[in-house]
């Protein structure tokens, strides 16, 4: 167990020395975070006298005092606020898929093996997910995603005929053969760092060669993936620097990596993460399954895939490597055009 906040050193220290000394790397020193405090040392020393090197530098360290709530040890800074709605900001436990909406069971009764379920009961076809929707009105509509990736799951009764046809061109055996063990459409998944869960398109339990695999699927047409990193964490509340400390750490992806990808592709993948935990899986997935034939918004979930060294295409699947202790996978299918007159 990790000491208590109450013995930290004391956020003050590190967030001044951030503001003032952060172009050195001081702030970095303070708490613990050695390499990347004499990569800012070295980078002010040689290039320094180039404006844009040292304003970058700066920039840097004014992140990090938005966004470290914890030193290198794990231990919390003292003197962190939290809003009413955030737990403090002490690492926090995989949720437990108790609370969701959907709770799981990996031995899923033999009658409900290989359908959708909602509440442990087989779906009634597409119209039952209308009724999981927060504004059924306004997105249940033909040539929206929601539509479209109901009809698209529930006709195949399994995974669809392109996202079975880009599994097996993958070259990843835990994808060969895959069956659907079950599926949970409108699955809510609790994040720390406030009330708010991440609420995934489906989440899709499949199994392959005698393993697990849990899958996040987000269905898109023309919606995008909502605002950057940088824009939700405008306020830079102690709630959102919780949440976003805890998918760093789940995706094993320093700061300030990524502030300009998308919020929604970090929340949508860690939940695939905390799924495949939660369910003894061996390997997580984020499948974007996007019915836009000219690949809308393709170029921001390209570069969520960059921050793992990896190049993204379309109807593909990479592999970004042990996150977690998981192999996670990143895809993106492109549905048939069928689905957007329904």
């Amino acid at each position: 167990m990790l000491a208590s906040s109450s013995l930290g050193k004391p956020r003050k220290n590190y967030v001044l020395l951030g503001i003032f000394l952060g172009i050195l790397g001081i702030h970095n020193f303070y708490a613990g975070f050695t390499v990347r405090a004499i990569a800012q040392l070295l980078i002010t020393m040689l290039i320094g006298w180039l404006i844009i090197p040292l304003i970058a530098v700066w920039a840097w360290a004014i992140l990090e005092v938005c966004i470290v709530s914890r030193d290198a040890k794990g231990v919390n800074f003292r003197g962190m606020q939290h809003p009413p709605d955030a737990a403090p900001s002490t690492p926090a436990p995989i949720p437990n898929l108790e609370g969701n909406q959907h709770p799981i069971d990996a031995r899923v009764p033999r009658n409900a093996k290989g359908k959708f379920l909602v509440n442990g009961r087989p779906t009634a076809g597409p119209d039952t997910w209308r009724g999981l929707l927060a504004s059924p009105d306004r997105h249940w509509k033909t040539g929206y995603s929601a539509k479209a990736l109901a009809h698209s799951w529930e006709d195949a009764q399994g995974f669809p005929p392109e996202v079975r046809q880009v599994f097996s061109r993958s070259g990843f055996p835990i994808l060969n053969d895959i069956e659907l063990v079950a599926g949970y459409p409108e699955h809510k998944v609790p994040l720390p760092g406030g009330r708010r869960a991440s609420q995934n398109d489906i989440f899709v339990l499949g199994k392959a060669q005698g393993q697990l695999i849990a899958i996040t699927v987000e269905g898109k047409v023309n919606e995008h993936f909502g605002e950057p990193v940088s824009d939700w964490l405008r306020d830079c509340s102690a709630g959102k620097l919780q949440r976003l400390q805890f998918l760093r750490e789940m995706l094993e992806l320093p700061p300030p990596l990524g502030e300009d990808t998308r919020y929604q592709l970090w929340h949508r993948t860690v939940s695939a993460l905390i799924l495949a935990k939660e369910q003894k899986a061996t390997s997580a997935m984020m499948l974007v399954h996007s019915f836009s034939q000219a690949h809308n918004h393709f170029t921001d979930y390209r570069a969520f895939v960059l921050l793992f060294g990896q190049t993204a295409k379309p109807n593909s699947v990479v592999h970004v490597g042990k996150r977690s202790g998981l192999d996670l996978y990143l895809a993106w299918v492109t549905g048939a055009r069928r689905f957007l007159k329904v």
